[in-house]
């Protein structure tokens, strides 16, 4: 059990220190319904459809990309993948999973290799 608990420690506290942006550590720091709250905040301000965030996961940073990447789920099923810069400002992108995975396939297609399930969105099985 300790040996569980212990590492489920170690990759949170890896998924904390790999946040680079100022508004993913402050989204990390907030328990879940402050959380589901601000993602609902932000998708509405942007004029995306979602009528109340439901669940959020941290997908990592990328310093080439200079964000970090979030999966955004709705209950009234939108789901988005969204990416904070680490500029000041927290610039945001905003893309639906629908379009990512469009995007990915077509990106695949042009390499010559078959697509990929893996487009950078939290997939419910």
């Amino acid at each position: 059990m300790k040996w569980i608990c212990g590492c489920a420690l170690l990759l949170l506290s890896g998924t904390i220190a790999n946040a680079e942006s100022v508004i993913s550590k402050a989204l990390l720091a907030m328990d879940q319904p402050k959380q589901m709250a601000a993602w609902t905040r932000l998708l509405k301000r942007s004029n995306q459809p979602c009528d109340n965030a439901v669940r959020a996961m941290f997908q990592g940073g990328s310093e080439r990309a200079g964000q970090d990447s979030w999966s955004v789920g709705c209950a009234d099923g939108n789901e988005y993948s969204i990416g904070i810069g680490y500029d000041a400002a927290g610039s945001t992108k905003i893309l639906t999973c629908k379009d990512l995975a469009t995007v990915n396939a077509m990106l695949m297609k042009r390499s010559g290799k078959p697509a990929s399930n893996d487009t950078g969105c939290w997939a419910k099985y």
